[in-house]
């Protein structure tokens, strides 16, 4: 094995990654990142520093790209380091995930037309069904009913590597949270309810792959 390679690691898989050795699994690979599942259930992402910087990465000092290792491929990791198919990464200094905040204090006609923005440039690729159950999610959340049903329905839903329905919901996470909206509490445990670290498998509209990112604290995922 030669000298590891040197990694800035997020904190938010801090707990993960200095902890006792033991092993991880890959569960997905791209051109600029490998994704990695603990044991216990935190997600580590491996990627180059061209990247998206997903709150779970562990991000390539150097300009070179991360290794391509199958699904199912084992690793290990702890004290640092993270040791997949003979190379070793080492989590050299760490950086932290920004949050958002602060958005309780902005005037409402601001947020709808921050909305209204996005909606005409951002490609909506749910399906009927999907967008049937995000409709139904902001009804329930709106009336202060859980929103169990909406969830599952989003949960795994809809084509690319974190499927379309759990970024939606990671971004109502993420919104609510800044908002300091109670909502947050009710939507994080239905998901967490829903499939705290376990990952779905294939159907039609739906893609193999893990929970929402890290859109709050209770989860160690990405």
């Amino acid at each position: 094995m030669g000298r590891p390679f040197a990694v800035a690691a997020s904190s938010s898989v801090e707990l993960a990654l200095v902890g006792p050795p033991r092993t991880a699994t890959v569960v997905a690979t791209t051109p600029h990142a490998m994704y990695l599942m603990v044991s216990e259930g935190t997600m580590l992402c491996l990627a180059s520093a061209t990247a998206v910087r997903v709150p779970c990465a562990m991000v390539l000092e150097s300009k070179g790209l991360p290794p391509q290792f199958p699904e199912g491929t084992i690793a290990a990791v702890g004290a640092g380091v993270l040791s997949v198919g003979g190379t070793t990464f080492r989590a050299g200094r760490w950086w932290r995930p920004p949050r958002p905040r602060g958005l309780g204090a902005t005037p409402p006609a601001r947020l709808a037309g921050a909305v209204r923005w996005l909606t005409g440039r951002v490609a909506d690729p749910l399906d009927a069904p999907g967008r049937a159950a995000v409709a139904d999610l902001v009804e329930g959340l709106s009336v202060g009913e859980r929103p169990d049903l909406a969830v599952a329905r989003l949960l795994g839903r809809g084509p690319g590597l974190t499927p379309t329905g759990d970024d939606v919901l990671a971004g109502a996470l993420v919104t609510l949270n800044a908002l300091g909206s109670p909502l947050a509490a009710s939507l994080g445990a239905a998901v967490t309810a829903a499939a705290p670290t376990r990952r779905r498998p294939s159907r039609p509209g739906c893609s193999a792959t893990p929970p929402p990112a890290s859109a709050s604290r209770s989860w160690r995922t990405c």
